[in-house]
């Protein structure tokens, strides 16, 4: 977010200057092992401070007895302009005395606890975040981008939030005083599938015909039996508007004949031809085998044994984080998920805002064979889609692999590896043109699926893909844990997340300043060839 608007401010906007602490400088692993790297350690941090922000994780309790970070966090809140957590991190500002006396919020299922231990704070478990003076608190996870958004347009007005919001693919921008239980992930009870689309469809269509013969039509299904089918998933059609009066409506209140075929064995139609969930595409006539099931639990936290999912991210110079940091907090949550961060050359890859810095362990050569990749993107993949290793890698790995998926710029690589070749497919869209020199038909989708490639467009979609991914790998209940426990329900108040959206005077300025960043990148590859 603040590296970000940096980028779109320009003279504009605010100037930030982001810096990752550790209790020393260097790699900090996270709650799935992955490593971030600290520029600088906590004692290394001496000078003034705007904006403090402390994260949370499954490390927090260790870090809550840590007396040397917690007097840190003491020391320095005095000095800084404002103080903000994420999640559990709230914990850390409470030990550090933070929240006496103040408003405070943290994920859903921490709150009691919280309330529990910092009793001379209030802490109110609706909110995605609170701001109470200089100290602000956030819910779980993705809450953390909304209120790094409020603290954006706070310093550089709405335009700017709205271009930030715009350029990260946020459908909107959450108030802080929204619930942490969505409305929507909520009535996402259908047990039917295409249903549930349908509900997702209706939330974000409000304006259109939402009558039951609207709704039919767009479901493949008479009124009346789409009628009978949402009451039975749903048991609320009734909320629906009617068509024509004694039409494709739920019974009257009160009416009580029992419904025809109830108790038989439900069937499962699939009326738009695409491929079965978790069946890789193929050549009309080629027959190929079922992929085999991973296991069901239900887990909303990483595990340690029982790997049985190699899930492969390659790293390069100029990755945009969230690219690959929003895939990675769902699908680390899978059962028998192991994620593994690679690159031709293992080490540290600075992001495309050189202030973040992500380590890949391993090499490309040690996971030839992933069951699941992820290529995320960046500014900087025109520069990667020539011929060279990472291309290679991304070829024979798809040859074995159970998915194949991408984020954002990410799906140009696979267009270049020859992968999207006569499949629909989506990218950010700056770049979705490009996708036809491939022999890829762009769409845009927010997410594509394809067989066993699913594409997603800008940057936040491809936590859209993940959860998506989520549930034809582990089931639907798996991926709606995983989406409450990361408490990702984008539904806030302006709508700048497409260019369909977006005020137009939003979409034309990024546009110029997107296109003129990606001219220099190209020049300065050029020059560096």
């Amino acid at each position: 977010m603040f590296s970000l608007a940096n980028r779109l401010g320009r003279e504009r906007g605010p100037r930030y200057e982001v810096t990752v602490l550790g209790p020393e400088a260097g790699p900090v692993a996270t709650s799935s092992g992955v490593p971030l790297v600290a520029g600088r350690s906590i004692r290394q941090a001496t000078g003034p401070v705007d904006t403090l922000i402390v994260a949370g994780g499954l490390g927090t309790r260790a870090a809550m007895r840590d007396a040397r970070l917690v007097s840190w966090i003491r020391r320095t809140a005095p000095r800084a302009r404002r103080v903000a957590s994420v999640c559990s991190g709230a914990f850390l500002l409470g030990e550090a005395g933070l929240l006496d006396g103040r408003r405070a919020t943290t994920h859903w299922a921490l709150c009691d606890a919280l309330q529990r231990r910092y009793w001379r704070s209030r802490v109110e478990p609706d909110p995605i975040f609170v701001r109470d003076g200089k100290v602000s608190t956030s819910a779980g996870v993705t809450a953390g981008m909304d209120l790094a958004l409020e603290l954006v347009e706070e310093d550089g007005g709405r335009d700017l939030a709205l271009s930030v919001a715009r350029r990260l693919m946020m459908f909107l921008r959450r108030p802080g005083g929204q619930s942490q239980f969505s409305v929507q992930l909520r009535s996402q009870v259908a047990e039917r599938r295409g249903l549930r689309d349908l509900q997702t469809w209706i939330a974000e269509h409000l304006a259109d015909d939402c009558s039951v013969p609207a709704l039919a039509r767009r479901a493949g299904m008479s009124p009346r039996n789409f009628s009978r089918a949402f009451h039975r998933d749903r048991g609320d059609a009734g909320r629906l508007r009617g068509g024509p009066a004694g039409r494709g409506g739920p019974p009257a209140a009160g009416d009580r004949r029992p419904e025809r075929g109830r108790g038989r064995r439900r069937l499962r139609l699939r009326p738009r031809r695409d491929h079965a969930p978790r069946v890789p595409a193929g050549r009309p006539g080629q027959s190929r085998p079922v992929p085999p099931p991973f296991p069901r639990r239900l887990l909303t936290a990483p595990i340690e044994e029982d790997v049985s999912m190699d899930i492969a991210i390659p790293l390069f110079e100029g990755i945009t984080a969230l690219d690959a940091i929003g895939p990675y907090e769902v699908l680390s949550r899978l059962p028998g998920a192991r994620v593994r961060f690679v690159a031709v050359t293992p080490g540290p890859y600075r992001t495309d805002n050189r202030q973040l810095t992500l380590m890949a362990d391993e090499p490309l050569t040690a996971v030839p064979h992933p069951e699941l990749i992820m290529v995320p993107g960046g500014l900087r993949t025109r520069a990667l889609e020539a011929p060279n290793p990472r291309l290679d890698w991304i070829r024979r790995a798809h040859e074995s692999s159970q998915w194949t998926t991408s984020v954002c710029t990410g799906s140009m690589l696979l267009a270049a590896a020859g992968i999207l070749k006569g499949l629909d497919a989506t990218t950010h869209w700056m770049s979705l043109d490009r996708l036809a020199a491939y022999g890829a038909r762009p769409t845009s989708k927010r997410v594509v699926e394809q067989g066993k490639v699913i594409t997603a467009a800008g940057v936040s979609s491809g936590i859209d893909m993940a959860l998506t991914l989520a549930a034809r790998i582990a089931g639907d209940d798996v991926a709606q844990a995983i989406q409450l426990g990361i408490e990702y329900d984008p539904q806030p108040p302006f709508r700048a997340g497409s260019p369909e959206t977006a005020p137009a005077h939003v979409v034309e300025g990024l546009r110029a300043r997107m296109r003129a960043r990606m001219d220099r990148d190209a020049a300065t590859a050029g020059r560096g060839a």
